[in-house]
């Protein structure tokens, strides 16, 4: 199943990674680091991931515990045993230890097993679920890194891309205040051409400046979504910006998917399993429990704490004072009254199961409408990178009628400046449409339990 498969390659990864203490490689070489690199980054070094480890460690743990409590206990002893003193008074009502009765000691090994209690095999059932539990809870945190990666993954392009841009236009801009002064001085433009051209520069400047800014942020973000220190530059491979992947499924079979193999769906479905056996269990406290206790050892007949004209201390101790002993007794415990305490349990673990299921149904409601929302946004993204290509060739036609235009003297500087300006807001509109379609996508995917080429044709 993918779940399972996810869920593997994901503590292979751990555990692989825990046997080495070196950087990985893609750090430390210079070279060109895909998306899968950089997941496979942040799933060696992200501590959320490692902390979900440890919790299910804790849960198989707890599984263990629970088995153990179906077999037989053995326990070395050491306690005290009265026997009755042969001229210990018969008319009295009350024996007093010490005095009616002698105190010995018994040293040795007990061995205790429970022949029935009807809470065990319903306590290690849902260990055996808070197992799977921890199992899902771990896919979840996978799944969140994972995403988190590739969110940071494209942010961190696009700011590149439009980095690229704002150069573009600086450099556009520095041309044209070349180009202006070159026509001021040869008397074919005013000195208000020039500075016009000095504020586009100047403005152009300031936009290259904050494209840089947001592309160090975003790197360092990414950086974080890796579970890394931005130490080293990262040369990171762009994506595909031709031919957006289509969906091969439909709503309703992205709905199953979901169901099946969504890790947030699986966990509140074994919560709410979970919840229900707690159900079970608190009404077994109803019931008996039977327990049969057997003990081998030693047993001394008398236990002189002082020295009295009985006996010294010391005689405690001595062999003949001693007699190997082996009992067994049954106990069985039943509850008469415990000021409704149980029956409270009872009220309260049933009205954990009811708030599980009602939690089961908002995440059910809240998939369906997200997985609705991620493919309408999936068109309509589409749709505008389709239409903004259609515009960046337009634009760019104007731009360049533009430029002859203002070369022959005919346009404005301004209007030149627009053009050039046109461009650019039309190429971030496609970038823009481009990398929030691979993030809708991711975030279908991550929704879907499953990858994206699973979901793409």
């Amino acid at each position: 199943m993918v779940y399972q498969a996810k869920t593997t390659l994901a503590i292979a990864v751990i555990l692989f990674s825990s046997l080495f203490i070196f950087p990985s490689p893609a750090l430390t070489e210079d070279k060109v680091i895909a998306l899968d690199d950089c997941i496979k980054i942040a799933l060696q070094n992200h501590p959320d991931l490692l902390v979900a480890q440890e919790d299910s460690n804790i849960s198989l743990t707890d599984y263990q515990i629970s088995k153990a409590n179906r077999s037989i206990i053995i326990n070395g002893q050491a306690k005290t045993v009265e026997r009755l003193k042969a001229n210990a008074s018969s008319d009295s009502n009350f024996r007093i230890p010490g005095k009616d009765t002698d105190i010995g000691l018994f040293a040795g090994l007990s061995a205790n097993y429970t022949i029935f209690d009807s809470k065990k095999e319903k306590m290690e059932e849902s260990a055996k679920i808070g197992v799977n539990l921890a199992k899902a809870q771990f896919q979840f945190v996978t799944d969140d890194i994972i995403f988190n990666v590739k969110k940071a993954y494209y942010e961190y392009l696009y700011s590149q891309d439009t980095l690229d841009l704002m150069k573009k236009l600086l450099e556009k801009f520095q041309e044209k205040k070349v180009l202006s002064k070159k026509l001021y001085e040869n008397g074919l433009r005013p000195l208000l051409d020039v500075s016009k051209a000095d504020v586009g520069v100047a403005q152009a400047t300031l936009d290259y400046e904050k494209a840089k800014n947001d592309e160090r942020i975003r790197r360092s973000e990414l950086y974080t979504a890796m579970g890394i220190k931005g130490e080293m530059e990262l040369n990171i491979v762009s994506i595909s910006k031709e031919n957006l992947p289509p969906l091969k499924y439909s709503i309703d079979e992205i709905n199953k998917l979901a169901v099946l193999y969504n890790p947030e769906v699986r966990a509140m479905a074994l919560q709410r399993d979970l919840s229900k056996i707690n159900i079970a269990i608190e009404n077994e406290s109803h019931y008996p429990k039977v327990d049969i206790v057997f003990a081998l050892g030693y047993e001394s007949k008398v236990l002189y704490l002082f020295n009295t004209n009985e006996g010294k201390f010391s005689d405690t101790f001595k062999a003949n004072n001693w007699e190997p002993v082996f009992t067994g007794t049954m106990t069985a415990s039943i509850p008469v009254y415990y000021g409704g305490a149980i029956s409270a349990r009872v009220d309260a673990a049933k009205a954990q199961y009811n708030k599980m299921v009602y939690k089961e149904r908002e995440i059910l409601l809240n998939l369906k409408k997200n997985i609705e929302n991620y493919i309408v946004d999936l068109n309509e993204l589409d749709k505008q990178a389709k239409m903004s290509q259609l515009i960046i060739d337009n634009s760019k036609k104007h731009a360049l009628l533009a430029s002859k235009s203002y070369e022959k003297g005919i346009g404005t500087l301004l209007d030149l400046q627009e053009a050039e300006m046109g461009v650019i807001r039309s190429e971030l509109s496609y970038l823009s449409a481009i990398y929030k379609y691979y993030l809708s996508l991711a975030l279908l995917a991550r929704t879907a339990g499953v990858e994206e080429e699973t979901l793409c044709k």
